[in-house]
């Protein structure tokens, strides 16, 4: 009988316990839930101000490039982020050719890798006054603008006059509760208006840091050319 009643006993106590993880998971899962709901994914957006650091991922039918990308609002520096010893300097609408082995910096011909509205921060945070974000998970939303909505902020900022008489295009971002993860935008259609594309068109811009880069030193170095 003894037995029995132990048996009893620990079959209660167990049940009691596993009722209470059941709650502080279903608690804490409230919890995280508030928070998120909580976050303002567009202040966030918004926070991105003049200096950062991106990875550029460009991805067509073909290939994906990647490409590296950091300013500090004066100096931009932009490789290809494949091993090789030269890289770029923009500064002043100028665009500077970057021989790091030997140190040498020679004025060229603007980049054509990179199409530079196409990760215009500013540009890109007047979309998000066109559509409203929706959660796909605790770390990514979506959102779907018209094509003449952005053609319209388009041609504000770059004093051009496209227009598009219907479609849409799809951004998703992903984000921490501090920060912003990265924005990916779908530019197919607006490359085939803008400029004569026929490919598909996505890029990515991965944040990898924020207000830390300082390039005066670079500014010092070439102070005979960079005037």
């Amino acid at each position: 009988m003894l037995e029995k009643f132990t048996k009893g006993k620990t079959k209660e106590i167990l049940l009691i316990l596993v009722i209470l993880i059941l709650v502080i998971i279903l608690s804490a899962r409230k919890g995280s839930d508030e928070v998120l709901e909580t976050i303002d994914t567009k202040e966030l957006i918004n926070n991105v101000k003049d200096n950062y650091s991106l990875m550029i991922s460009i991805s067509d039918s073909f290939e994906n490039k990647v490409y590296n990308y950091s300013t500090d609002s004066d100096i931009t520096l932009i490789d290809k982020g494949d091993y090789s010893d030269k890289g770029y300097l923009l500064y002043k609408n100028e665009t500077y050719l970057i021989d790091t082995e030997n140190y040498k910096l020679t004025k060229t011909t603007p980049i054509d890798f990179i199409y530079e509205p196409f990760i215009n921060m500013e540009l890109i945070k007047k979309l998000f006054n066109h559509c409203d974000l929706k959660f796909i998970n605790d770390t990514n939303k979506t959102c779907t603008i018209k094509i003449n909505d952005y053609l319209k902020e388009y041609n504000n900022v770059y004093n051009t006059d496209y227009s598009a008489e219907d479609g849409t295009m799809t951004i998703y971002v992903c984000f921490y509760p501090s920060r912003i993860y990265s924005i990916s935008l779908e530019y197919t259609d607006i490359d085939r208006i803008i400029n004569n594309g026929n490919d598909t068109l996505k890029y990515e811009l991965r944040f990898t840091d924020f207000n830390n880069n300082d390039f005066n030193d670079i500014k010092k170095y070439y102070k005979d050319v960079l005037k």
